[in-house]
């Protein structure tokens, strides 16, 4: 459910599919997840931000953000946990 695993799942479906309408599901894809990030409240999006997009590690998260590393690691668990929830439906369908 990571944004890797995602990154992964786009560039597989590449590999064997060109077809607009594949193409189309990733960008929709793309964008809900976009959209979701935006939507967590700002104590999950950083640390997700800084996970994911940042690549930073967690002993890092931890130090940019002033939070223990347990609480790093409740966070992103969280984060991940939302992001999924309202993305899964979509993958289903």
């Amino acid at each position: 459910g990571s944004a890797d695993e995602i990154q992964q799942a786009s560039r597989e479906v590449a590999d064997w599919s060109f077809s607009p309408s594949r193409l189309l599901e990733q960008k929709e894809l793309r964008a809900l997840i976009e959209k979701t990030i935006d939507g967590l409240a700002s104590e999950y999006k950083v640390v997700l931000v800084l996970r994911e997009m940042e690549d930073l590690s967690y002993n890092e998260i931890a130090e940019v953000t002033g939070l223990t590393l347990e609480a790093v690691k409740t966070r992103l668990n969280r984060a991940r946990n939302m992001v999924r929830q309202r993305v899964e439906p979509y993958l289903k369908a």
